[in-house]
């Protein structure tokens, strides 16, 4: 997940929600923070919110299952939340619940089984990853599917794709791109030149030497290959 945040974001600075601060959620906030992202943090470990005090924006100690308590952050003003308690289903679904309740604009949990990931993608998070693999290993540009530039194995028959634009999807805004995707497939990035946009605005045309970075399971990945 990690090699989805690049130095040139689409706009200078954006703002980062992590809830839980294990070792997924602590490597996420603080490599966001050295990349000059805003990070806020919440665990419910005082011993953790003292430790990374000092190396995110802001650390807090919270239950975020509490949807009350995690409503006076504000979830709103964040471009983007991480859900990085997965060890405890329920609580990460209910965190993921509280969050999409508030509003969050983008919403990234982590999930360690397919059960798991099944739930969260039925109540809408933006994007799903599985930490037990390792997902900063990149590989090999693919020599069968050539339009593929880069891939990130996300396990469980799913990945993240960084894909030259099929000339069919050129000229077309970012709202008719997502509604020809295969079903289970999200867009989740462009880049363009040396500029890569998060999720970037309906509006936004594309132009024929984009490279689209999409999440899903890879039998859909294929169709969009095509």
């Amino acid at each position: 997940m990690l090699s989805l945040v690049k130095d040139k974001l689409d706009k200078p600075k954006k703002s980062f929600l992590v809830i839980g601060l294990g070792y997924f959620g602590e490597a996420v906030a603080t490599k966001l923070y050295e990349l000059g992202q805003e990070v806020v943090g919440v665990d419910t470990d005082p011993v953790i919110i003292q430790h990374l005090a000092d190396k995110l924006t802001q650390a807090i100690e919270m239950d975020a299952t509490d949807e009350d308590a995690l409503a006076t952050l504000g979830v709103r003003n964040f471009d983007v939340c991480i859900v990085g308690r997965g060890s405890d289903m329920e609580d990460s679904v209910t965190v993921t619940m509280n969050l999409k309740d508030l509003g969050a604009n983008y919403i990234i949990a982590k999930a360690m089984r397919s059960k798991h990931a099944k739930i969260l993608e039925k109540i809408e998070a933006d994007m799903i990853v599985f930490p037990e693999i390792d997902m900063a290993h990149q590989l090999a540009e693919n020599l069968v599917h050539p339009k593929v530039v880069g891939e990130v194995d996300m396990g469980n028959g799913y990945a993240v794709e960084a894909i030259k634009v099929p000339e069919r999807l050129v000229d077309q805004t970012v709202l008719k791109l997502q509604s020809q995707l295969p079903a289970g497939v999200r867009l989740i990035g462009l880049h363009r030149g040396d500029n890569f946009m998060m999720s970037p605005e309906p509006s936004t045309v594309i132009e024929k030497n984009d490279v689209i970075l999409v999440w899903g399971r890879r039998t859909k990945l294929i169709d969009l290959e095509r």
